[in-house]
């Protein structure tokens, strides 16, 4: 019998995902129709000479192949066509300023100097009196009371230059133009006070707005409970999916303890939710006309939470499951698990096709498909009749399976892996629970006098604890193993190593341990391959940190950060797109220091064995660099020849000066002087033919030496 026939739509979903796959990795849709043309071509062409292929039981894979190239060809179409934006390239609208009418189109994020709201353009052309489709943009206001007092839904009027959305600023950074393109936004603007108006909410009801009102008196409930600071950032993700409170700090504890999926509105929020409306429900199960009420009732309300939650990948995966699953009992039908999980699958890409690019769409489905394929046989391993130990294993079973079939795509996406993952599950996510059922009484109870000052101290008390548990977790030595780095490459036969040593564990089939051995050597294969080219690797990088200039010498898996004359820390974003870059190029001994005016030997005993420093000047792998901050000294009687000269920090530098003090043959500007000044100071060495680079205009820079 074969295997895969209980799952039609599995048989399928992998084909539809790899044609969505292929759209988003530039294969056009023309290409995909011409491969699916000759395939046909050649199948209509061999059934036509030998009419019994068709029938004979033996060559039944020739329609299988059919049928699963259909599949990849009506993925990439559907990605093709459902957001042409994405497969533009949208800088060549840079400098365009537009007028734009629009929807704040989810909730706006207070930063410390803007506001950032998505807009959604609502543009109607009066010739062919219809509304005209434009890409979303992304908007960035000037904060003060009026960008303060933005609503979802809100309608607003701006004038503003549109830009494409950049890429990284660094190598190995964020890359926030991926990031809002599968969201659907493409374009951003910067927008100062008295250039946009708010022109109030739009007329008439709407789901998502009454969604988010809703939204926003649940979080007021809180807020008069005198639930504050890191508990009410915690309770507001959790029960409500708001995470626009919770600090970095925090954020990174959630992140090393491995408890990220608690502040993450996902399958257990929602599966929390669907017991409570179930055993609220549960009158209507005495009758059979009201169980399809309740069925109703139930889907109803499990995506209105869902649209309070800002629809979530992953709270949508579980919408989706549970409606499947609540519709399958309602008409008293037991519809196997992977099988709901497919179609849901099928059907979300159906609606976004670019939610396979969402990273926690993909933790998601992954963690599910594991628990469902795998949790059993591990539970297996151990058993007992006491009811504590089984409840105790269970959790730890649930854990090790989500986590093995996660832990790849972790190390792929952030390069870390947090150790006491064990720990952090078996005592945070029952006490997650216990909080969310809490949350939902105080919220229920929030206008009762003393009811909710007492529901509130006691769910306030919860999230505190849940808080320091965690930040005790982050906080011991070892909590996680960073600068792990894995390519696609990698990533690929990481998975197949575990799908080979469960396969072969559960099923005992020798073709599994070849599939798991083989895997393994490829792996280490590459490791060594990465390791070898490591040892020519020496490269110079300048950052672009708006705490101030970074530079970065690395050699043979080290390397030396220096920073500007301040010796101030990066910021976040640059912290988290270092970790990234000394991951995917093994960096493993660091050093670190900064610029120092005076030429001592304190300066050279900073530097590592392969740079030789002295003042503000350096010498690596036979080059020499100078960085200036200042003006230089006019009794200079020669010209000091450099190989790369490093200017910034200094708003009344001549640059004409600096050339007759260095003969240098690549100037840098390091992006600590305005944007303006630079493109001056660069028009200038133009016309004395002098090459150069800004890191204020054209982001971070990698020589290769």
């Amino acid at each position: 019998m074969n295997p895969w026939r209980p799952y039609p739509l599995l048989r399928v979903i992998f084909s539809f995902i790899a044609g969505i796959l292929s759209a988003c990795w530039g294969i056009p849709s023309g290409f995909v129709l011409s491969a699916f043309g000759v395939t046909l071509l050649v199948a209509i062409i061999v059934l036509t000479a030998i009419p019994y292929l068709f029938s004979a039981y033996s060559y039944r894979w020739v329609k299988g192949v059919l049928v699963q190239t259909a599949f990849i060809i009506a993925g990439n179409l559907l990605a093709s066509t459902s957001q042409p934006a994405f497969f533009q390239n949208l800088t060549e609208r840079d400098g365009i300023n537009k007028t734009i009418i629009g929807r704040v189109d989810d909730q706006p994020v207070q930063l410390k100097r803007s506001v950032r709201i998505i807009l959604n353009p609502l543009n109607f052309d009066s010739v062919s009196r219809r509304w005209v489709r434009m890409e979303k943009s992304l908007v960035y206001l000037s904060r003060d009371s009026s960008s303060e007092g933005l609503k979802t839904g809100d309608i607003v009027m701006l004038s503003a230059v549109m830009a494409g959305i950049g890429g990284p600023l660094n190598p190995d950074g964020f890359d926030m133009r991926k990031y809002y393109n599968s969201k659907g936004v493409f374009l951003q603007a910067f927008c100062n006070p008295g250039r946009w108006k708010s022109l109030g909410n739009q007329r008439g009801f709407t789901l998502r707005r009454f969604a988010a009102q809703t939204r926003d008196r649940l979080l007021d409930i809180f807020r008069k409970n005198n639930i504050t600071g890191q508990e009410l950032a915690v309770a507001s993700a959790l029960l409500l999916g708001y995470i626009n409170e919770i600090d970095r700090g925090l954020l990174k504890d959630y992140s090393v303890s491995g408890a990220m999926h608690i502040l993450s509105v996902s399958g257990m929020h929602v599966g929390v939710i669907y017991i409570f409306l179930e055993f609220l429900l549960g009158f209507m199960n005495r009758r059979a006309g009201l169980m399809i009420v309740k069925a109703v009732i139930l889907i109803l309300l499990i995506w209105f939470y869902a649209l309070l939650t800002c629809l979530s990948p992953p709270v949508m995966r579980a919408a989706a499951m549970l409606t499947l699953v609540i519709a399958g009992k309602a008409m008293k039908r037991s519809p196997d698990v992977l099988n709901i999980l497919s179609a849901s699958l099928f059907i979300l890409l159906s609606i976004n096709p670019f939610l396979v690019l969402d990273i926690g769409f993909r933790f998601s489905y992954l963690a599910v498909a594991g628990i469902v394929l795998l949790y059993k046989p591990v539970y297996d391993l151990y058993t007992t009749r006491l009811w504590l130990p089984d409840k105790i294993w269970s959790l730890i079973a649930v854990s090790l399976v989500a986590q093995a079939v996660t832990f790849p795509l972790g190390l792929y996406a952030f390069h870390q892996f947090p150790n006491y993952f064990l720990l952090t599950n078996i005592v945070a996510v029952p006490f997650s629970s216990l909080i969310i059922y809490f949350g939902i009484f105080t919220l229920a109870a929030g206008y009762v006098p003393v009811l909710s000052f007492l529901s509130a101290k006691t769910f306030s008390f919860l999230v505190w604890l849940l808080n320091r548990m965690i930040q005790f977790v982050g906080s011991l030595p070892y909590a996680a193993t960073t600068g792990v780095y894995l390519g696609v490459f990698d990533l690929v036969f990481v998975y197949l190593v575990i799908i080979g040593f469960f396969s072969f564990v559960i099923l005992k089939r020798k073709l599994y341990l070849y599939v798991l051995l083989f895997a393994m050597i490829v792996l280490f294969a590459s490791f060594l391959v990465r390791k070898s080219e490591r040892l020519k690797d020496f490269e110079f990088v300048v950052y672009k940190d708006r705490n101030g200039p970074l530079y970065d010498f690395f050699s043979q898996g080290s390397h030396m950060l220096i920073r500007g004359i301040r010796p101030v820390a990066p910021d976040d974003f640059t912290s988290a797109t270092l970790v990234n870059h000394y991951a995917v190029k093994g960096t493993v001994v660091h050093y670190s220091g900064f610029i120092q005016q005076d030429k001592g030997c304190a300066a050279r005993k900073q530097a590592p064995c392969f740079l030789y420093r002295t003042g503000s000047f350096v010498q690596f792998r036979g080059k020499r660099f100078a960085f200036v901050y200042e003006a230089p000294p006019r009794s200079l009687s020669c010209r000091i020849r450099v190989d790369f000269l490093v200017i910034g920090g200094n708003k009344r530098l001549n640059i004409k000066e600096v050339i007759r003090c260095f003969d240098a043959g690549f100037i840098i500007f390091d992006g600590s002087s305005s944007t303006w000044r630079e493109k001056l100071w660069q028009e200038e060495l133009y016309q004395l033919g002098i090459q150069s680079y800004s890191i204020g205009v054209n982001g971070s820079l990698v020589i290769s030496l």
